[in-house]
Parts: C-alpha cells; structure tokens; sequence
C-alpha cells in the first residue's frame, strides 16, 4: 500500500509540473506525452495490484467452494448411513418378531407333547388294566369285549403316538427355523453395530471439517475485507488520480484552446483541431471506378501547412475525364472551372499559383469537402444547389499545381482547417483512413434523389477568434459564410483602451481594403458595420482580418502570417 501511494504523490507531481509547463507549446508537447507515459504506468500498477487481488479473493473463494463441497459430500455420505440403518433396524425388528412368533409356536407344541404324553401315559395304564382283565376273565363273553376295548385303546394310544412324533418333528423344524433366523439377526446385529461405527466416524470427521471450514471461513473473509478494503483503498486513489489527470488535461486543453481555438464540432487533440466525431464519407469517384492513391497525408511533394490532410487520388482506367462525385451530401459554397492552364508546365511557383479547378461542398455540420485540379468547364452546379453523396461534381483534370491528371481530396472544419476523413470502404482494410499506393474499387453511389434540401453551416466568430490582436469579439458575426450587400455587425471592445480597431477584407487573390473605426478612451468599447459589397468583391474565398492598431492615435497596423478564411456567397 505505501509502494502505491507513492507511485500515487509522484504521479500527482509530475501532474503539477505538466499543468505549470502547459502555456509552451513547442517545450511542453514531449514532456505532455512522457507525463501521459507516466500516469498510464501509475494507474496501470494499480489497476495490476487490483487484478492480483482479485485473485487471491478468487482463491480463498475456492477454498471455502473445495471445503463446502466436501462437508456436503460426507453429509450425503451419513444420510445414506442413516438409511441403510434405518433398513437394518428394521429387518432386525421384523426377524425379533418372527423369533418371538417361533418361539410360541415352540410353546405351543411342547404344550402339545406334554398333553399327549399324559394321554398315551393314560392310554398305557388303560391297557395295563384290560390286558389285567384279559387275563382275569372268566368267560368268552367278558374276555372278548375286554380285548376289543384294549384293541381300541390300542389303536387310540398308536395314533397318539404318531401325533406325538409328528409334534416333535415340527418342534425341531420350528426351533431349526428359530435358530437360522437367530444367525441371521446376529449377522444384521452385527452389520448394523458396524454401519452405526462407520456413520459415527463420518459423523466425527464432518464435526470436524464444519469446525475447520467455519475456521476457515472466518479467516478467509477477514482477508476478504481486508483485501477488499485495499482494493477500495487503490480504486479510490486511482479515481482521485484520474481526476486529478482530468483536471488538468481540462485545464491543459483550455490553455490550449485559449492559443488555438477550434470551431464547433472540433476539439482539441494532441495541439490540433481535429473533427469529433470523425468524419466518414465514401471514396469520391463514381461507383465501380478502380482509384489509386498517390500523397496521403503528410506527402513529402507539396502536403504540408494547410494540405497536411489531403488526398491525392486517380482512376488509372479512365485518366483525365474521370467523374468526380461527391464524398457526403453537401451545399455547393464555391466553384472554379473556367481554368486550362497547368501551373508546372507555366513555370509558375506554388505561392503564384491559383490556377486549380475546384469544388467546396458545405455539409452542415461545419465541416466541408474540397476537390481541386478539376478538368475545364466539367462543373455543372450552382452556388446554394444541394447534391447528394455520389453527385457528379466535375471531372479529374490537370489544372493548377499538378504533375498530372488526379484529385486533390481534403477535409476542412469550421474555420477551414485541414482535418482527417475517413472512408467508409478501406474501414476494414486501413481504419478508413487512405495510404500510399491504395488500388480499391469505390462503392460511392448517387444519392441525390433521395437527399432532402440541406441548409449551410452556420459559425459565428468567437469572443477569442481575434483576442490574440487585441481585439475581443462581443456581435454576432459569421465566420465561416458570409453574403454579398449583407450588413454585418461588429462590436466588442480593445485590450488598449483608445487605440481603433483595423478591419482588413479581401477576395480572390484582390489587394486587401481597410478601415479603421474608434474605441473609446476609457472603456474600449467600439461597434461598426462590416459588409461585403457586390461592387468590391465576388462570390469565392474571402479572408479578413481584425486587430488593434499598434499606436495610442492613428490607423497603423502591422502585418500578420494568416488570415482568417471564409467564403462569400
């Protein structure tokens, strides 16, 4: 715990040392990415420690789940005992009967012999006595019915006899049944005593796993909570260090907001105005054309500055004449087709050159897609006209600065900066995004029938946009699209109370127009109309600037690199 709470201070300040370096961009950019090194490993050791946390839990888990398993086996165990001796008392209540049933059977019989006994033994003296008398008598008469009553009597103590033996023998049989069920009961005594020893050791040794799992459980979810509790403690400084990367990187984006701020629909990301989301379309070349790419981004020949996220494109089957269709469903804002020269072939540089064929499409949303070096008079489309993705807007041509027939693709955002697009049809091949020797088929069919009328983007100057010349914006004013004999209103305030307000305006490639206006000694304050008059400038690209003058009285001014670009319309 002290391991992660210091990895948590010395993230913390590496943090305060990236949020005090923010305000230089070019110093701060390579300690912002060591910074991000940093944090990332932090949070990742304790994202780590969590996850072997975890699984010690799992673990101790395992263990209570292994001994539970086994007090619930050998519980199974004593019941299916406790049946079976169940089953065994009962047999041996059942043989103690049928023995007590023999045994009165027994009884009985002995009952019976003994009265028999009696019998015959009456029998015999009754047969004594008239053998006696046979012997006494005296005449026929007498002698003959004297011998037929010891003849009867005879017979009488013969079946007697026979009764008597009969008797034993079911005795003996009965005491022989008597006795085998004796040995069996002995048996089942004694598989019993044996079963009742078996299922009291059982019952002793589940005594004992309950006594070792309840100690086990005990102990385990006192680790338990004590893990959990370092789990909650890592997730809570991982949350708090979060947070504090948060607020930075938002303060850290501010700063870099307030030098470099970004349209609507922008953010942003590593020092760039880039689209969020991204922006997709489809390749710009009719359905079913083969296209190759020559320059991506960043291409050594001329992507660089303002064409770093450009896209130089071909149809290898067709060359020049290609059709050139739209890359989303857009407004027509600008076009240029009435050019047939080549400025290679002129021997004009790539500063004199503003011979390019092209197309801007508005796709409401603020951003907007450029398509230059479009052939001669191949643009059948009109300013306000709404085209649908897929729409024809010229053919490939080889105008302006160009080694040869191509398009050259780029994506802008609200103030007309280059920013990545991607393409729907290399989304599982490169990401979206398009490269260095790409042959693919485009699958971009028109839309058009199926896309309703669409309105242009609508983007206001921002209270910044021209703070960096001392000039703070508080009118509306259009930043990216403004009209022809349209009064503008501009008003706000300087960072120099007193000195005036420069508005510079151009078209084309036209000498630029100036005007200063006054501000007020003491606030600052200033407001004035700006218009773009039909009878000074034409619809196409515009740039204007607006600054403060450098001195306390006059209108003087100094020069700046890039001017805010806009289209007039």
């Amino acid at each position: 715990m002290r391991r992660v709470v210091s990895i948590f201070i010395s993230t913390i300040a590496i943090l305060a040392i990236l949020a005090g370096c923010a305000g230089n961009d070019s110093a701060s950019q390579d300690t912002d990415t060591q910074n991000e090194s940093d944090d990332d490993a932090a949070i990742a050791t304790m994202e780590n420690e969590i996850v072997s946390l975890e699984g010690e839990i799992a673990i101790l888990e395992e263990e209570i789940v292994t001994i539970s398993d086994l007090a619930y086996s050998q519980s199974q165990k004593i019941g299916q005992l406790n049946v079976q001796i169940e089953d065994k008392s009962n047999e041996i209540s059942q043989l103690e009967n049928s023995i007590a049933s023999l045994n009165g059977e027994i009884f009985n019989l002995n009952s019976t012999i003994v009265e028999l006994e009696s019998t015959i033994a009456s029998k015999d003296v009754q047969i004594a006595s008239l053998e006696a008398e046979i012997e006494a008598a005296t005449n026929n008469s007498s002698l003959q019915s004297t011998i037929e009553e010891l003849e009867s009597t005879l017979v009488i103590r013969d079946l007697l006899l026979s009764q008597k033996n009969s008797t034993i023998a079911q005795k003996d049989s009965t005491i022989a049944s008597r006795d085998d069920m004796i040995l069996t009961l002995t048996s089942e005594i004694e598989e019993l005593q044996q079963d009742i020893a078996y299922r009291d050791s059982l019952a002793d040794e589940l005594n004992s796993t309950i006594v070792a799992l309840q100690q086990t459980i005990a102990e385990n979810e006192a680790t338990i909570v004590a893990l959990q509790g370092d789990v909650d403690d890592l997730s809570a400084e991982i949350a708090s260090l979060q947070g504090e990367i948060e607020s930075l990187q938002a303060e850290i984006d501010q700063m870099s907001l307030d030098l470099h701020p970004c349209g609507p629909g922008t953010a942003v990301q590593m020092g760039e105005c880039l689209p969020n989301p991204p922006v997709w379309g489809r390749i710009p070349f009719a359905n079913g054309t083969n296209v190759s790419a020559g320059q991506t981004y960043n291409g050594v020949f001329s992507h660089h500055d303002h064409s770093y996220y450009s896209v130089d494109m071909w149809c290898p089957d067709e060359g020049e004449g290609c059709p050139i269709v739209a890359f989303r469903a857009g407004v027509v804002i600008d076009f240029k087709e009435d050019s047939n020269a080549n400025c290679i072939d002129l021997g004009y540089s790539q500063d004199q050159c503003n011979h390019a064929n092209y197309v801007v499409l508005d796709h409401g949303d603020n951003t907007y897609s450029s398509y230059a070096h479009l052939e001669q008079w191949s643009v059948d489309l009109s300013i306000g006209e709404t085209v649908g993705r897929g729409h024809q807007i010229g053919t490939m041509g080889n105008t302006g600065w160009s080694t040869g027939p191509h398009l050259h693709f780029s994506v802008w955002d609200a103030e007309f900066h280059g920013i990545p697009m991607f393409f729907e049809g290399l989304a599982d091949i490169s990401a979206g995004t398009a490269f260095v020797g790409m042959e693919i088929v485009s699958n971009n069919t028109n839309m058009s029938s199926s896309t309703p009328q669409m309105s242009m983007s609508e983007y206001n100057c921002q209270t910044h946009s021209f703070a960096y010349r001392g000039v703070v914006i508080n009118s509306t004013l259009s930043c990216n699209i403004v009209e022809l004999d349209t009064e503008y209103n501009l008003s706000g305030h300087v960072t120099f109370p007193g000195r005036m307000v420069v508005i510079h305006q151009t078209w084309g490639h036209s000498s630029w127009n100036h005007f200063c206006v006054d501000s007020d000694p003491t606030t600052g304050q200033f407001s004035t109309s700006m218009w773009w008059n039909s009878s000074t400038y034409e619809q196409g690209d515009g740039w204007m600037m607006i600054q403060m003058s450098d001195e306390d009285s006059g209108c003087y001014w100094e020069g700046w690199p890039e001017s805010h670009r806009l289209y007039i319309i």
